[in-house]
């Protein structure tokens, strides 16, 4: 990788998390939350992070291009989400005045498994287009 493509991807991340409203500024009472998301190969997507459901920001895949934020003391649930991979959730506690981090790996999902959810999807709407609903059976 070259120091270009290194200056543009963290360029890049700073955009994003300066758009996207992330809480760099540490305010009393709080803790860091320190977060590197990664996929199967460096630079694969951009990720969602969403804490207690609200979305915090997208960042970017880089490996080691992870970010920072500053939430209140106490549990929360982080979900990260990217086009392709199936999503992290997990339970976390911060402490105050401590940093927590989270190094995460987001997985695609097993082709197997979507084949067998498409399949089972298909034959369920097959099964619902074959009976017709019951006001219209009492109607024949």
């Amino acid at each position: 990788m070259t120091n270009t493509t290194r200056v543009l991807g963290l360029g890049l991340l700073l955009v994003a998390m300066g758009a996207s409203g992330c809480k760099t500024t540490p305010p009393t009472g709080r803790g860091k939350l320190c977060i590197d998301v990664t996929g199967r190969r460096a630079g694969d997507s951009v990720a969602a992070v969403y804490i207690d459901g609200t979305k915090e920001c997208d960042i970017s895949m880089l490996k080691g291009k992870g970010f920072f934020l500053f939430c209140p003391a106490g549990k929360h649930v982080i979900k990260i989400e990217a086009e392709g991979f199936t999503a992290y959730e997990k339970e976390i506690k911060v402490r105050r005045n401590e940093t927590t981090w989270m190094s995460i790996r987001l997985k695609r999902p097993d082709p197997a498994a979507v084949k067998a959810a498409e399949a089972e999807a298909a034959e369920a709407s097959a099964e619902k287009e074959a009976d017709p609903p019951a006001d219209m059976k009492a109607s024949e």
